[in-house]
């Protein structure tokens, strides 16, 4: 009787637990709300496909505009940079991983010899890519080695030896023809990366770098402002650094990010604005941006003069969580459905 008694106990125990398990289930008020997460980058390869990089630790694709979504891991406090939409290569501090079918497997790749430091690693494609070794002293002369491969990072070759404090990973447009900056200067190759001439280029600042917009080369950098504001300076070449228009200055207050679309068509953004220019920074045109209600800007990408991808924060936490997209060069913004926001 007493062995009855002490199962039924356990059983009207049981009971209790399920039931209140199924109440907090029916009423999802008494669930502690679950915290958004944070997109940490996005890469736009065009108008219509983009890699976004969120926490913890994946990455999603879109090749519809952001109609659908596939996601898949990486390592942590990883940088990821797709070359196309099959080919990728990821750096964590000291490892780098390269794919070739779009993300969904990874392989180890070796870094040149005595080099540990990944993030120094930049590929024009699957195959090509160099790396130079960036360990830091500001005001240094340090030796700095340039390496590349031919075969996707499985072997390096050693092309090019200097001493500079403050050079940067060099960019390509094609297999000859790079650039780099180094200690107020901006450096180019036209053999691959073995020698490199000291171009004219405007000396904007020490924190100065390059990229590539559609067959341009932009120089620009930031710093602050007596009165604590972050100020812009851009210079940008169409003849791969022969001749350069500017530097001009981004217009306006709080810019947060430039983006360059091509030599002349260039995009500034604070919290809530956004200016464009047609002509190099000649002149700039604010617009009267429709943002969401809430919404506001962190920074930008345009693979056109059209069309844009942002990534956007509200009013409710103070990192970005979600995208906007703009087709009309970025005076009205959509939000970008994602699976971030309900994983």
């Amino acid at each position: 009787m007493g062995a009855h008694r002490a199962a039924l106990a356990r059983l009207t125990a049981g009971l209790i637990v399920i039931a209140g398990a199924s109440l907090a289930w029916l009423h999802p008020w008494t669930r502690p709300p679950h915290p958004p997460t944070e997109v940490r980058s996005i890469q736009v390869l065009s108008a219509r496909t983009a890699f976004v990089l969120a926490d913890p630790n994946t990455v999603y694709e879109t090749t519809d505009s952001g109609a659908g979504w596939r996601r898949f891991a990486v390592q942590p406090e990883s940088e990821v940079n797709f070359i196309d939409a099959r080919h990728g290569f990821q750096a964590t501090e000291t490892r780098l991983l390269a794919t070739a079918d779009g993300g969904r497997s990874w392989q180890l790749r070796r870094l040149p010899d005595g080099q540990r430091f990944a993030p120094g690693a930049w590929f024009l494609d699957a195959d090509h890519g160099w790396y130079l070794n960036l360990d830091f002293l500001p005001g240094t002369g340090l030796p700095r080695h340039l390496y590349r491969t031919l075969d996707g990072g499985r072997t390096w070759e050693l092309l090019w030896s200097g001493t500079s404090g403050t050079a940067q990973v060099p960019v390509f447009s094609d297999l000859e023809h790079g650039w780099m900056v180094a200690d107020l200067s901006v450096l180019a190759t036209a053999d691959g990366g073995r020698t490199w001439t000291r171009l004219g280029a405007p000396r904007l600042s020490s924190r100065a770098g390059v990229r590539l917009a559609h067959g341009a080369l932009v120089e620009y950098s930031s710093h602050l402002s007596e009165s604590g504001d972050v100020l812009w300076d851009a210079a940008v070449s169409a003849d791969g650094g022969a001749t350069w228009v500017g530097p001009v200055r981004s217009p306006g207050y709080g810019i947060l990010d430039l983006a360059f679309a091509d030599a002349r068509n260039w995009r500034a953004i604070s919290r809530v604005e956004v200016w464009r220019t047609d002509d190099a920074g000649g002149s700039w045109q604010p617009l009267t941006a429709r943002l969401p209600a809430g919404a506001w800007l962190d920074s930008i990408r345009y693979p056109d003069a059209s069309v844009g991808w942002a990534l956007a924060g509200t009013t409710a936490v103070p990192f970005p969580t979600g995208i906007l997209r703009t087709t009309d060069g970025g005076a009205s913004w959509t939000p970008i459905s994602g699976p971030w926001q309900s994983s």
